[in-house]
């Protein structure tokens, strides 16, 4: 809104304003019949490009909500009301989480303004405002999106009566599911949901960042109508032959939903939702609400891409009928891509409703339809037969193989192999090699998924070679991606893998290539490394990958799936804290995509799990494995390796917990399921042995401690070779039975390969490289060689010592090497001193340390500690 003037009068301020009469926003979003998703969008639009031209002047408004914007007559949204507005570099606000609510008002609806306390309405306030943190644009953001959710579903995001119960919910990420019948797409959903993210870190990067991505999900209505006006300025017959043409052929554009029916229609919609929900799977119904939501919006989509593709050619005249005919054949592909995914879920099983939500987000994009200029590039590379009769059959072939990529990312292999197979006979007896080349791509997929290791290989390297002759670049990109997987991870031949991934890198980047396909290139680079033990490489594309797909607006789940694979390298590089939080953030994401049920989220919450009790955690990582655990026996039953996994993870926890009978009993199971699965050596038996074993120790029982380790390091040394640092961490569990059994020389053997092992394939500031050298200090210190157990563990502590509160692991190095100090007397003073230390810090961490304790405190009593 303008601002004339700012003055005084009679002691009073006042301010003068542009008058502008109109609805406020929430009037306009409670109206009768309420607005539809895509008139949301418009308006939110348009709301939205006022509080980013704020930002970008530097202020926050900080107190947005529906009745501080108002809809002018002419359809045009203001931001109102700027008087809570700071300066981006303003101070904190203090928090007000308990204010009661002004007397007669519900607390939620209470605007905040007073002197010392927050600022702002509570319902629509982020939750660094409600706690008295610094504001920052990201704030205003938060708030939009409860007023576009509001407007969105009819009511707001998170559930609460009062400021702390709304807190809790926004921070436990709580948000309520989608009203039955809601036609909203589980895209805007998404777009939305990441804007009421806790962390404003999780949210969009700026509000430019967040409307382009809602702009995407609309086909501007406006623009037929504009180009039209503007023809009929330009031609030189005059406004009534432009509205004549407009006028039949627009008529002729017209019915493009008809080209759906049997696709995506009513009888298909009801089919899908029999099939998905005869499953009886506890997220069947997440399932179908986000599949539903999905098909809608890609089938209006599809309608109106194939509207302007028509009128831009027959009524504006922007393109020719060549540049229509590409973006027409281009629609027709993704068409038969539509109906082969409706097709595979009319029929769906448990494993396709597992899978259909990823199933819908894998259709190709029609926004690439629309970009001619690639899509003649394409066209010259890889030209379609010159025969109408043979460009027919190719077309409906490609049909069918898309019907084979359904099938692929539905878990059905076999179908999907078959069906590439027969395609692929078809186009070899027609001699058009792009489609044997498409086929023999397909087939190999489906063979690598089965396991057909030998003949998936053939067939990439065939689709390879033959696609690199022909120039068929997508069909290359795609091969040798999965060659990546196939050497590098499958086969675990890392150099080979890793010399595919320099070639892959190259096709799958630039205009043409597909959509995604540098990130997930990316991806299995970055999975290969870690395998090969390069943690900080590996890192590195995984974060690449992250940084591509937040750029070009990637689907949640493959936002999930990079979160993931961070958190792995964190995970493996020792930063804890920050796997956690790489862990947490996919979790969320695969939760408001697939629901709460879902078995991809109980991987996420395993991987949470895991690296909370890491992070010394052990009840809340038990709290996650838990719930993990009951998604995976509702979705797959108690035997399925998945269930098996996590029983493993909580039998750590409890061990850590002090409960060993439980934890054994629940290693044992694993151990079973494994070995019934998977083959006595494999190497998740080795890890079920490995955690026996270390309970065997904690029980006394010693010999069977060092059968169950050993048993395991064979398995290992066979699997991952004997300088891999998984083979280094189990030989440091072995010498710590070896220890407990008075075998120290054994042990000694044991822990100088383990620090050997660990050091170079993990670095040399690796805290399990700490944990190595302080053990053989240990053990050192048993055989009586102080000097080399002085060596270890300054070395050891020096690598704890930068890292933020190492915790137990810290004390009892100091006490240590408090110990290994003792026997020189020049060192006493220093080895007392860390002795005290050590003592201060096992006494803060509580019960915890109280055994720990009372070690450092007899042997400051026995060595004679000076009194205080």
């Amino acid at each position: 809104v303008q601002v004339y003037e700012v003055g005084e009068s009679e002691g009073r301020t006042f301010v003068a304003m542009e008058l502008v009469e109109g609805e406020t926003l929430d009037l306009w979003i409670h109206r009768h019949p309420r607005p539809s998703w895509r008139e949301c969008i418009e308006v939110f639009l348009g709301v939205g490009e006022g509080l980013a031209a704020a930002h970008g002047q530097g202020l926050i408004h900080r107190d947005f909500k529906p009745s501080n914007a108002i809809i002018d007559r002419s359809g045009r949204p203001r931001v109102l009301d700027f008087g809570l507005a700071r300066r981006v570099d303003g101070g904190d606000d203090e928090p007000v989480v308990d204010e009661a609510p002004a007397e007669g008002r519900p607390e939620l609806e209470v605007a905040l303004t007073r002197t010392g306390a927050v600022l702002g309405t509570p319902a629509y306030m982020p939750p660094e405002q409600m706690l008295g943190g610094s504001a920052s644009p990201r704030c205003d953001q938060f708030s939009f999106c409860v007023a576009l959710y509001e407007a969105l579903y009819g009511e707001r995001p998170f559930e609460g009566l009062t400021t702390r119960l709304l807190l809790e919910a926004v921070r436990a990420g709580r948000l309520r599911a989608a009203p039955r019948g809601s036609r909203v797409p589980a895209a805007v959903r998404s777009i939305v949901a990441r804007g009421l993210s806790f962390e404003p870190d999780a949210r969009w990067p700026s509000m430019d960042a967040l409307l382009e991505r809602l702009r995407r999900r609309l086909v501007p209505r406006g623009r037929r109508l504009a180009v039209v006006g503007s023809l009929v300025v330009a031609t030189s017959v005059g406004a009534a032959l432009g509205v004549e043409r407009y006028a039949r052929w627009a008529h002729h554009c017209r019915g493009a939903e008809g080209e759906l029916v049997g696709v995506w229609d009513e009888e298909r919609r009801a089919r899908v939702e029999d099939a998905l929900l005869a499953t009886r799977l506890p997220f069947a119904e997440d399932a179908w609400s986000r599949v539903e939501a999905e098909l809608d919006d890609y089938s209006a989509t599809w309608v109106q891409e194939h509207v302007d593709a028509c009128e831009a050619a027959t009524v504006r005249g922007e393109q020719g009928e060549d540049q229509m005919a590409l973006r027409m054949a281009c629609l027709g592909d993704r068409k038969h891509a539509l109906a082969a995914t409706v097709s595979v879920l009319a029929e769906a099983d448990s494993q396709v409703t597992e899978r259909a939500v990823e199933l819908v987000s894998a259709l190709p994009s029609l926004e690439r339809c629309a970009e001619v200029e690639r899509l003649a590039t394409l066209d010259q590379r890889v030209p379609p037969p010159e025969d109408p009769a043979v460009a027919d059959e190719v077309e409906a072939l490609r049909g069918r193989l898309s019907g084979a990529k359904a099938r692929w990312s539905a878990g059905r292999y076999e179908e999907a192999r078959a069906e590439a197979d027969a395609v692929r006979e078809r186009a070899e007896a027609l001699g058009y090699e792009p489609l044997l080349a498409e086929a023999t791509l397909e087939r190999g997929f489906a063979r690598l998924r089965l396991g057909e290791l030998d003949d998936a290989e053939h067939d990439l390297r065939e689709a390879y070679a033959s696609a690199t002759r022909l120039d068929h670049p997508l069909v290359a990109g795609r091969a040798v991606a999965a060659l990546v997987v196939l050497a590098g991870q499958l086969r675990s031949e890392h150099e080979r893998g890793l010399q595919w991934g320099t070639t892959a890198l190259a096709l799958v980047q630039g205009p043409a290539a597909e959509p995604g396909a540098e990130a997930r290139t990316l991806d299995a680079i970055g999975t290969v490394m870690a395998e090969k033990g390069e943690l900080d490489r590996a890192l590195e594309h995984h974060q690449r990958a992250l940084a591509l797909r937040e750029r070009d607006g990637a689907d949640e789940l493959d936002l999930a799936d990079s979160y993931l694979n961070i958190g792995i390298v964190q995970l493996e590089q020792g930063a804890v804290e920050e796997a956690s939080g790489s862990f947490r953030r996919s979790a969320q994401l695969v939760e408001r995509m697939l629901g709460p049920r879902h078995p991809t989220l109980a991987a996420s919450l395993t991987n949470l799990g895991i690296a909370l009790r890491r992070q010394g955690q052990p009840e809340l990582a038990l709290e996650q494995l838990r719930r993990a655990a009951s998604i995976w026996e509702d979705a797959v039953g108690p035997d399925h390796l998945d269930t098996a996994l996590v029983l493993n993870n909580i039998g750590l926890v409890l061990t850590e917990l002090g409960r060993l009978d439980e934890a054994l009993d629940h290693h044992r199971r694993a151990e079973a399921v494994f070995v019934r699965m998977l083959g006595p050596r494999h190497p998740n038996v080795a890890a079920s042995l490995d955690n026996i074993g270390l309970i065997h120790t904690l029980r006394g029982e010693y010999e069977q401690a060092i059968a169950s380790h050993q048993r395991a390091l064979e398995i290992r040394e066979e699997a991952f070779g004997p300088r891999h640092y998984a083979v280094g961490q189990l030989l440091l569990d072995l010498a710590t039975a070896l220890s407990a059994a008075g075998r120290e020389q054994e042990a000694r053997s044991s822990l100088q390969r383990a620090c050997s092992i660990l050091e170079e394939a993990l670095g040399p500031e690796h805290s399990s490289l700490a944990q190595c050298l302080g053990a053989l200090a240990e053990v050192e210190l048993a055989l009586g060689d102080a000097a080399s157990a002085r060596g270890h563990a300054e070395r050891a502590l020096a690598i704890r010592e930068p890292g933020p509160g190492s915790g137990a692991g810290h004390e009892h190095l100091r006490f240590v090497l408090a110990r290994a100090l003792w026997d020189d007397p020049a060192s006493r003073d220093r080895a007392r001193a860390l002795a005290q230390q050590a003592r201060d810090g096992e006494l803060a961490r509580g019960a915890e340390g109280q055994e720990a304790l009372a070690e450092i405190e007899a042997w400051l009593a026995r060595e004679g500690e000076p009194p205080g």
